[in-house]
């Protein structure tokens, strides 16, 4: 296993949801220079903001060097077209099934 760590990483003013990045970091702080050396933020340095993403071990299959790095375009849900959840076998994440479920 590796130590780096996985976050999300996102401008503060857009949000999360508006072009969010997959950020391979041993800490936060190296995470936002990552993204911010890597022009994937528009706005400000302080508008850089980055999520640890715990528990999300799935996340790992998207890694594609043991150095740190960024994944601008992380696999995505079919159907909401978010990424961070896991992903089934159809490219669904977990909380779409549970919504399709519950229906």
């Amino acid at each position: 296993m590796t130590d780096l760590k996985t976050y999300m990483g996102y401008s503060r003013s857009a949000g999360s949801c508006e072009g969010a990045v997959l950020v391979f970091a041993h800490n936060a702080k190296e995470a936002r220079i990552l993204i911010w050396h890597n022009g994937l933020v528009v706005e400000d340095w302080i508008d850089t903001a980055v999520k640890l993403m715990r528990n999300s071990v799935w996340l790992y299959d998207e890694m594609v060097s043991q150095e740190p790095h960024v994944i601008d375009s992380p696999k995505v849900c079919v159907m909401c077209e978010l990424w961070g959840n896991e992903l089934n076998e159809n490219d669904v994440c977990t909380e779409c099934v549970e919504n399709m479920e519950a229906e």
